[in-house]
């Protein structure tokens, strides 16, 4: 998923996304988090 996908004005929750896209989001969430990110 590219960040182009996903409108700041449009309000999305997670029964609207794909699975392949929510796990994407988890992977590039973990990514960032190995990077030194904070979770929260």
């Amino acid at each position: 998923m590219s960040a182009s996908a996903v409108q700041p004005d449009m309000k999305r929750d997670g029964r609207k996304v794909s699975r392949a896209a929510l796990e994407e989001m988890r992977l590039m969430a973990l990514d960032r988090m190995r990077e030194g990110e904070s979770p929260a």
